[in-house]
């Protein structure tokens, strides 16, 4: 399963497709054992690596990720998503309100608490959904040692803030606001070497899509995106 953060919805139409730096990832709950739920006849879609683009496929032989339907009730169908190799979780459980999304690698019908792990077992990322499939309050994302890269606050009123670090070298990397109109309201980035980014190469069209695609910051969000994607891989 892939996240939907907002922030990604927001930065779609223009890609081609808190805490300190030393803070640790807090310990996951352990995931829910299905035991005999997670039987073939559970099962209800494979796909492929999220390299490949999280493909569904037919069966398993080739899979990556396979995901079982734990139930249906009045409120939806939860599904959790594991590793094929390892039979680990990739996801936590997680409550679907559209049947659509059953076989989708992104669901976008997502509420409530969302923890998508490593195949190291760590946590990779942490998200909460509201009734209207939106995110809300904090979402964090880790590095595969389980250190901050990542921190989102999605405010009730619409507006955002996120701090983002370097993965490999945990350096600051980027910190911005937004209001509800999702316009940038404050931008800081820094170098790897920490050198700050002139503010007329930081967001400086006070938009996530800037018409100058060259803008540092918004060369560094994506980038950061990226990697953790491949991390997550």
């Amino acid at each position: 399963m892939k996240s939907n953060y907002k922030i990604l919805s927001i930065l779609a139409c223009g890609l081609a497709l808190s805490a300190c730096q030393s803070t640790t990832a807090p310990s996951a709950p352990a995931p829910t054992s299905l035991g005999s739920a997670a039987s073939e006849q559970s099962v209800i879609a494979y796909f492929s690596s999220m390299q490949t683009g999280g493909i569904l496929l037919l069966n398993g032989r080739s899979a990556d990720v396979y995901r079982v339907l734990i139930k249906h009730d009045e409120r939806g169908y939860w599904i959790q998503d594991f590793y094929q190799a390892s039979h680990r979780p990739q996801s936590s459980p997680v409550l679907l309100t559209n049947p659509a999304d059953l076989n989708k690698i992104s669901p976008t019908s997502v509420v409530g608490d969302l923890i998508l792990y490593y195949r190291n077992g760590q946590v990779y990322q942490r998200a909460t959904y509201n009734a209207q499939h939106q995110p809300t309050g904090q979402a964090t994302t880790y590095n595969p040692q389980g250190k901050l890269i990542v921190q989102e606050e999605n405010r009730a009123d619409g507006s955002y803030s996120g701090r983002f670090w370097y993965p490999e070298t945990l350096h600051q990397a980027l910190s911005f606001e937004m209001n509800s109109k999702h316009q940038v309201t404050m931008a800081k980035g820094w170098d790897q070497q920490q050198h700050a980014i002139p503010s007329n190469q930081c967001f400086a069209e006070k938009t996530l899509n800037p018409k100058n695609q060259q803008d540092q910051c918004y060369q560094l969000l994506m980038q950061i995106y990226q990697t953790s994607a491949t991390m997550a891989d």
